[in-house]
């Protein structure tokens, strides 16, 4: 998965803050083709998204209680979501909607 709201919005601002710094810029397309396409998941977060620096990016929704909540909890959302599908229609509900849907998104995040 990709991150919390909070998570997912620090890093589009920073991407656009150093879109020159190819140090600073998380989603760097100079660093290759594979990289600005999906590896950047893959990479250590800490590396560029300790709390302290993506909450300096973000203190707008730091500040909202939803959002806040939300990045807190957005991998635990997922077991409420996998109950319910499983409930509507089994488990190939549970794989297409969570599995598949988060390898078709990592395939069409599109940052640069």
């Amino acid at each position: 998965m990709q991150g919390g709201p909070i998570f997912w919005v620090a890093g589009h601002r920073l991407h656009h803050a150093f879109t020159e710094d190819v140090d600073k810029d998380p989603y760097s397309a100079r660093r290759g083709f594979w990289w600005s396409h999906i590896l950047w998941i893959l990479y250590p977060r800490s590396e560029f998204f300790a709390t302290d620096t993506y909450r300096k990016y973000t203190p707008d929704l730091a500040r909202d209680a939803f959002y806040s909540w939300l990045d807190r909890y957005f991998l635990l959302l997922q077991l409420p979501l996998g109950v319910l599908l499983y409930v509507l229609g089994g488990w190939s509900f549970v794989v297409y909607g969570i599995f598949v849907r988060i390898v078709f998104l990592w395939h069409t995040t599109q940052v640069n």
